[in-house]
């Protein structure tokens, strides 16, 4: 993926921080998943795709993930008060668009990118989520999962890979995780 084409597709988007040929997040980066604090509240809890607890979800996980090759990472710092939770809501799913909008670049490059957000909860594509009343996507090539779901602590990732984010309690950190894997040209 050109780079100068998603600062190009973010160039309105000013302090956001866009870095390619990342690790991909192994072991070392999961957190433990607390199913009633995080899991149960989220709108999705064994109805989505994106949920590991519901059958016949896509089945993914970290590991199951270790076949794409690199990682590329969009960050983002925004100040908020934290007591608004309807302005914070509308800062993660427009972060969620951004997110959508360089996995749809990565596609039309014919990149194979599995997109990711901080974000806790649904993809916020549709108005209703089809997953959610128990049927597939209707958007396969636009939906955005929580990192949170594969177990990935977005902090540990970051702190791996040396990506400054804020401690600040009025400034909320978000992160855009793409995996990627490596085209394989042929003649």
């Amino acid at each position: 993926m050109d780079g100068k084409k998603i600062d190009r597709l973010l160039g309105s988007e000013n302090g956001y921080t866009f870095l390619q040929g990342m690790p991909v997040p192994d072991a070392e980066c999961q957190d433990t998943i607390d199913h009633d604090s995080v899991c149960k509240g989220c709108g999705a809890y064994k109805k989505s795709y994106i949920c590991q607890e519901m059958e016949g979800s896509d089945g993914r996980s970290l590991s199951d993930l270790a076949h794409y090759d690199e990682a590329a990472v969009l960050s983002k710092d925004y100040k908020v008060d934290r007591d608004d939770s309807a302005s914070i809501y509308r800062i993660r799913n427009s972060f969620q668009n951004l997110c959508r909008m360089v996995s749809l670049e990565y596609q039309a490059s014919g990149d194979d990118v599995f997109p990711m957000s901080s974000f806790t909860g649904k993809c916020s594509h549709c108005n209703e989520c089809n997953c959610v009343k128990g049927t597939p996507c209707g958007c396969p090539d636009s939906r955005v999962s929580p990192m949170k779901c594969y177990g990935i602590s977005e902090d540990k990732y970051l702190d791996e890979i040396g990506v400054k984010h804020s401690s600040d309690p009025d400034t909320l950190t978000l992160c855009g995780l793409f995996l990627t894997k490596k085209q394989v040209k042929t003649n």
